[in-house]
């Protein structure tokens, strides 16, 4: 199974609608830039790859012991990965309190599941994809999107945890939570 640890987008309005602002502003056509379906917006805390299903178990276990207290976010930027002028991936970012809360959050999940020997892949950075370039695709942003600078698009609370499964599918992917761990509770 291909698995990752996410904390999931519960207030999808405000990037629903910068989606379809940026799709209307842009022009782009299906054949260029597909959007992040709203029900899979989420951060990736730690992607954990293909596992076998016999880990499972043993992850549920240790993100059972995760203990953090609910915190607020602010979505408030926009950015390309990997960067503006060339971008695949194109995200929405959090204010700065919001990202240190986030980081730290993805570090205690990785240290529970360093115990288990597994190691995030990358460093955890603060972002929820929206749209995805078509394959081969590269997408100029700049200055387009110097408009979304300084604005705000809603706010969330981070209040769980969630083990999801990742299968591939003619439109994208489909995720499925295996495992859910509400933050602050025993």
């Amino acid at each position: 199974m291909r698995l990752f640890v996410a904390a999931d987008v519960s207030s999808k309005a405000g990037i629903i609608k910068l989606q379809q602002d940026i799709a209307g502003y842009e022009g782009w056509s299906p054949d260029e830039v597909r959007p992040v379906e709203k029900q899979n917006l989420h951060f990736t805390l730690m992607f954990l790859g293909e596992s076998e299903g016999s880990m499972v178990d043993r992850i549920k276990s240790k993100l059972s012991q995760l203990r953090f207290e609910p915190f607020r976010i602010s979505y408030t930027c926009i950015g390309g990965h990997p960067d503006m002028n060339s971008a695949n991936k194109i995200w929405v970012g959090v204010d700065r309190e919001g990202a240190a809360r986030l980081s730290a959050l993805s570090g205690r999940v990785a240290a529970k599941l360093a115990e288990l020997d597994m190691e995030p892949d990358k460093p955890f950075v603060p972002q929820v994809p929206i749209f995805h370039a078509k394959e081969g695709r590269l997408l100029e942003l700049g200055k387009p999107f110097a408009k979304y600078r300084g604005k705000s698009f809603g706010s969330d609370l981070i209040d769980k945890v969630h083990l999801k499964k990742s299968e591939a599918g003619g439109s994208g992917y489909t995720y499925s939570r295996i495992f859910t761990k509400a933050l602050g509770a025993p």
